[in-house]
């Protein structure tokens, strides 16, 4: 009687059934990618929607939510996890407690629907930017947006005030041809800080894609016939893009996204070359020589004249500033509800920023105040762990990246950190129509965390790791250990809160304080924790 080899069967059987299992992963990640194209173009759509009407439609936010779902059951995951995902979770169970005490929902509504549809576009870009090739559709999005951004500005900005009141000219005429008059008088004019502020992330970011040192050439051009031609394009467009969009940040005069704007380039300055550090002795000097002309020799007063612009100067900033403090002195665990400060200053307060003034401010002009508005100390805390998490996952990129990924995250990072110096004397609230830039800015960076060990793979073997990047479901364990470190980080949130908002009513400036930093160490944390825990479970 002969006997059967069950080894030879199944040696003989492997190729074949490797082989289809691979078609099937192809097959699979195929069909995850058009489901996250269809939430891009949904979620494109929505925001559009926003931006014309302040409103987004309930059936839009389910269908949504029902194709995301549809991507989990494809893929085998709802999303990849991120260090960033506690900060998130937090803000998102913090927004119907702050609607729900809000005093006009016709304020909040907008700022929630925008804060949703930010949290959204974050995680698709850490679930599409997984390889060099997603990353290079990542950089032209970044050029496309941040001119996108500039075009709207000179749209429908209020450009009768100021100097250059030659703008308004131009809006008028792009209005009339492409037939927008109607829309922007039914949604209201946007006000110029706010095209500043959101400004400020992109000059940096395109400054350091100019600066590149051949990177995206050698990267993604080297192997192309006509090499010569697409540099030519790629950096004709980005030296464009820069231009354009630092021409009309400067046509804002929004005095604090020129500081902004000027922190950010000397910092990418600092990045790109250390013999740039002289600046801070010429800076100096300058600074020295303002104060004394512009000053005579008093900070407060030099300050001053580079806020004042008609509008707010520095004096009734202050006022604003120990205003809103009050208010958070009186809702520090829930807020006084999200973008509703001016209305509730003005109303409950009986507050009026300079005698006489007949119309009040809609946010504190300072972003942390603005969030421990909106969202109470616990969302203050919050924010403030989404930075850290962005410093500490920036610090990690720059050390394992390779050239074009370094070239691009210290342009994010230079990005965010004029902007948040914008946001010391102004802000771009939380949900804000353009605050879809700060949450692409975090998820471009968290995706190259993420997904760093595929970014080291070769060119040739990115066709069969697209294949199983989405297809690899995780593991118990993996769920398990996400599931844990977002308990700990919760636990620790909510311990940095109490401690925080036990100083509220005595020592305010304190208060706030401890929650910045506390919130910043913890957003550390649980980039470090994140970390660990993937090296173990790869160990």
């Amino acid at each position: 009687m002969n006997k059967v080899n069950p080894k030879a069967t199944n040696t003989s059987k492997k190729p074949v059934d490797s082989k289809v299992k691979g078609w099937r992963h192809l097959v699979i990640a195929k069909k995850a990618d058009l489901v996250l194209g269809l939430i891009l173009i949904l979620t494109i759509l929505l925001y559009a929607m926003l931006m014309l009407t302040d409103q987004v439609p309930v059936p839009g936010l389910v269908a949504l939510g029902i194709t995301w779902l549809v991507y989990a059951l494809i893929g085998g995951r709802l999303t990849f996890a991120t260090p960033v995902d506690l900060p998130i979770l937090g803000m998102l169970g913090l927004l119907p407690l702050s609607l729900s005490i809000s005093m006009d929902w016709s304020l909040s509504l907008p700022k929630v629907y925008g804060l949703i549809l930010g949290f959204v576009l974050f995680y698709l870009a850490v679930n599409t930017v997984r390889n060099y090739s997603r990353l290079q559709l990542a950089i032209w999005a970044l050029i496309l947006l941040g001119m996108g951004t500039a075009f709207l500005g000179l749209l429908t900005a209020d450009w009768t005030r100021g100097r250059f009141t030659f703008v308004a000219t131009i809006q008028q005429k792009l209005m009339g041809l492409l037939h927008l008059s109607s829309t922007i008088a039914e949604t209201g004019e946007a006000n110029v800080n706010t095209i500043g502020g959101a400004l400020t992330f992109f000059v940096p970011c395109l400054g350091s894609l100019l600066w590149d040192g051949g990177a995206y050439d050698r990267k993604y051009l080297h192997a192309k016939q006509n090499r010569r031609l697409l540099r030519a394009v790629f950096y004709g467009l980005v030296g464009t893009a820069f231009l354009f969009i630092l021409a009309v940040l400067i046509l804002t005069q929004s005095r604090s996204a020129y500081l902004g704007c000027i922190i950010g380039l000397f910092a990418l300055l600092i990045f790109k070359d250390r013999r740039f550090l002289w600046l801070i002795l010429l800076l100096f000097v300058v600074s020295i020589i303002a104060l004394t002309v512009l000053g005579h020799g008093d900070p407060f007063a030099f300050l001053t004249s580079l806020t004042s612009r008609g509008e707010i100067t520095l004096q009734q900033r202050f006022h604003l500033w120990l205003e809103t403090i009050g208010v958070i002195q009186d809702f520090p665990l829930t807020g006084g509800g999200i973008f509703t400060s001016g209305r509730l200053l003005q109303e409950l307060y009986t507050f009026n920023l300079f005698p006489g003034a007949s119309e009040y401010f809609n946010h504190a002009h300072n972003i942390f105040l603005s969030v421990a508005f909106d969202l109470g100390i616990p969302g203050l805390v919050l924010y403030a762990a989404l930075l850290g998490s962005f410093g500490a996952m920036t610090f990690r990129n720059l050390r394992v990246g390779r050239s074009i990924i370094k070239v691009l995250i210290v342009g994010l990072a230079c990005g965010m950190l004029a902007h948040l110096a914008f946001g010391l004397m102004d802000a771009n609230n939380l949900g804000t129509k353009l605050g879809a830039v700060l949450w692409l800015f975090l998820g471009v960076n968290a995706a190259v965390y993420v997904h760093r060990h595929r970014f080291s793979v070769r060119r040739s073997m990115e066709n069969h790791q697209r294949a199983d990047e989405i297809t690899q479901k995780p593991t118990r364990q993996l769920v398990k250990s996400r599931l844990l470190d977002l308990a700990i980080g919760s636990g620790l949130w909510v311990l940095i809160s109490l401690a925080a908002v036990s100083f509220i009513n005595f020592y305010p400036l304190v208060s706030i304080t401890a929650a910045i930093l506390g919130g910043g160490l913890l957003g550390v944390y649980v980039v470090k924790r994140f970390r660990s825990t993937t090296h173990k479970l790869r160990a």
